[in-house]
């Protein structure tokens, strides 16, 4: 039953995820150390920082992606490892296409936000960008979409 479940496209989703948490971990740990002492540590609606904190928060920025994706694995896994009858094959299928999708959607965003963060600490940008707020919207109504189409 598992492996009518992993469509290419689901494939493909959870590879970008995990290329994009490996690269967010990779990019943080390669840039730390030139990081100034303070980075920014929160973002307004429109990308501008508005509360400053240590460098050390770009863990955070690096980590949290990779925790996301392990805890939102964790629900997922059972779920493929429970029997199912025939009937329920779908409804699992499209809970696994939009895990993956999410995943990704999430995992890339994070870097995305982290390499910004790391622009904007260095001084070479003044914020996130006043489309942050509006394209994380477009995401999620994406990921809906591709929720309901039967890939």
């Amino acid at each position: 039953m598992v492996n009518n479940l992993f469509t290419p496209f689901s494939l493909a989703c959870l590879a970008i995820a995990v290329a994009a948490v490996v690269s967010n971990v990779a990019l943080v740990a390669m840039r730390y150390s030139g990081l100034p002492e303070e980075v920014p540590a929160h973002y307004g609606f429109f990308g501008r920082p508005d509360r400053w904190g240590s460098k050390a928060i770009m863990w955070l920025y690096a980590l949290l992606p990779a925790l996301t994706l392990l805890l939102m694995a964790g629900p997922m896994i059972t779920m493929l490892t429970t029997p199912h009858k025939e009937t329920d094959l779908n409804r699992v299928r499209v809970s696994f296409r939009l895990f993956a999708a999410m995943a990704a959607y999430l995992s890339v965003g994070t870097l995305v936000i982290t390499t910004r963060a790391i622009a904007v600490a260095e001084k070479q940008a003044d914020g996130l960008g006043r489309m942050v707020a509006p394209l994380f919207v477009a995401g999620l109504m994406l990921i809906t979409v591709l929720f309901l189409l039967p890939l």
